[in-house]
């Protein structure tokens, strides 16, 4: 008996043995027939993981081009702004002369043409405050600013011209208005 319970017991362990050996080799092969489909499969997906990657790197990359142009439209809003002379204040620098009352003789009234005359310093300040931005705020490496300043300086030059003549047709009708009384007087 005790024998043959250990002789029906080894055989037992040993088809134990040799179907857990046998299980163990069935799974090693599938082991590796997984692996082997999982490279093929690795090897079929890799140029589209290197596309995702390469599309990911092109985003970063555009989202940071975004990033730089909104800062740089920022500044350029900021440089700009400084540079921007109210529309009535630029029409005076366009003609300062159109500021001032005129007689029907085409004589500028100079008692009447004071708030004129405030006009046109308003316009000349405002002029003069947008070149000092200009100058401060930097930024003239930049065409859309350099082209602003470029026109700040012809109206100020023109302005300027337009105001010398102003002063001086005012001082011919002072001589004139002086000669006159002294001829009557």
């Amino acid at each position: 008996g005790l024998f043959a319970q250990n002789a029906n017991r080894d055989t037992v362990d040993a088809l134990s043995l040799a179907h857990l050996f046998t299980t163990l080799e069935s799974l090693d092969r599938e082991l590796n027939e997984m692996e082997d489909w999982l490279e093929d499969r690795v090897l079929a997906i890799k140029p589209l993981t290197d596309d995702c990657a390469d599309i990911e790197e092109e985003n970063r990359q555009l989202e940071q081009q975004w990033k730089s142009y909104d800062l740089l439209g920022s500044e350029m809003r900021r440089l700009l702004k400084g540079l921007v002379i109210d529309e009535e204040l630029e029409l005076i620098l366009g003609n300062p002369a159109s500021a001032l009352v005129y007689d029907e003789a085409g004589n500028i009234q100079v008692d009447e043409s004071e708030e004129g005359v405030d006009r046109i310093y308003d316009a000349g300040k405002a002029l003069q405050e947008a070149t000092e931005h200009a100058e401060k705020a930097g930024g003239l490496h930049l065409r859309a600013v350099s082209e602003r300043v470029e026109a700040l300086a012809q109206a100020s030059d023109f302005f300027c011209t337009a105001l010398a003549q102003i002063i001086v047709t005012i001082m011919e009708q002072f001589k004139t208005e002086v000669v006159a009384a002294s001829d009557h007087g």
